[in-house]
């Protein structure tokens, strides 16, 4: 009489822990028994292929640094060959040029005039250096040297957030830049925090605004 060979499927229990990598059957046998010592009803083995590590997104990480560690160049030989890294990238993961450029550097001392607790427009930076506020929120997108050069204290002219890093809506750059600016006591939070978006308009306290004139 022919054997008959019967497989047993063993399913999840409810409760069981759930393992952070990924598991795969592997279609060839992979048991440690030799074929002499295999059983019927003996399944495979599970053959266990670690997760992929999480890619580290450099946005995510844009004015972060402790100011202290981040070294400006004034001097213009430094200037003439600073780049940015190779990875850095926006916070929607457009590349940024790897050479920053002598407009850009313009815009960044200009802006580290503002003092912590103020706050200023793209429009007012810009006339204060004869340049476009379009040019200038791009040379804010691409700072390589945040929070030392304090892109954050940058608005628009209706008093709306604005954007952070290139990014817009509610996320977490947008976030970061309004816990930096409450942080330093440049505006009021309000009773929304968790709704913050970059066309959220924010209360700037008193005297908050910088003013170019003085």
């Amino acid at each position: 009489m022919p054997r008959t060979r019967t497989t047993r499927s063993t399913a999840p229990t409810a409760g069981s822990a759930t393992s952070a990598s990924t598991t795969r059957t592997s279609p060839y046998f992979r048991s440690s028994k030799s074929p002499q010592q295999r059983q019927p009803g003996d399944s495979a083995s599970p053959e266990t292929v670690p997760a992929p590590a999480a890619t580290p997104n450099p946005a995510l990480a844009f004015g972060t640094t402790d100011p202290r560690e981040i070294h400006y160049p004034t001097d213009p030989l430094q200037r003439a060959n600073a780049t940015r890294p190779r990875e850095a990238v926006d916070a929607k993961g457009r590349r940024q040029p790897s050479k920053v450029s002598e407009f850009d550097f313009k815009v960044y001392d200009a802006l580290l005039k503002v003092p912590k607790g103020k706050l200023t427009t793209y429009a007012a930076l810009a006339k204060s250096i004869q340049a476009h506020p379009r040019a200038v929120g791009q040379a804010l997108r691409r700072n390589p040297y945040a929070p030392l050069v304090p892109c954050h204290r940058v608005i628009s002219s209706d008093f709306k957030l604005g954007g952070f890093n290139g990014a817009t809506g509610q996320c977490p750059m947008i976030m970061r830049k309004y816990a930096l600016l409450v942080e330093e006591g440049a505006i009021v939070a309000p009773q929304t925090a968790a709704k913050v978006s970059n066309d959220v308009k924010v209360q700037v306290v008193p005297d908050g605004m910088f003013d170019w004139s003085a």
